[in-house]
């Protein structure tokens, strides 16, 4: 059975996904935390957790854009969130270019991740 991911992600409206019940948005932080191995910033940990909560945690950890953030490359990562569309679902569609356009934006970030991954300046 499915619950509803209801997602503010930062004046981007309220998007209403089904997601996983098997993992929650607190899952979901502790998961990215554990597997995100560079430095990134709070807008781009929170879209991470986001895409985390809708693939869930074995697919997310299997993903070819944790790899590739993984590698050092984020601009590259931001494009990859829109090919995780279920075949063009459009309201999957809708969510993951809302997560891409949070994972691009400069923010003022605290310090959240694993060994302070999460950077604590702008970029």
């Amino acid at each position: 059975m499915s619950v509803e991911l209801r997602l503010n992600l930062f004046g981007e409206g309220l998007i209403k996904r089904q997601a996983d019940p098997k993992i929650t948005s607190q899952e979901a932080e502790v998961i990215v935390q554990d597997a995100v191995g560079v430095v990134i910033h709070e807008n781009e940990y929170n879209a991470l957790v986001s895409f985390c909560v809708s693939l869930g945690e074995a697919n997310f950890l299997r993903s070819t854009l944790l790899k590739t953030l993984n590698h050092g490359d984020p601009m590259l990562v931001a494009d990859m969130f829109l090919e995780y569309t279920n075949g063009g679902d459009k309201e999957l569609l809708k969510l993951r270019k809302a997560e891409r356009t949070v994972f691009r934006r400069l923010a003022v970030v605290s310090n959240r991740g694993k060994n302070d991954n999460v950077a604590k300046y702008t970029r």
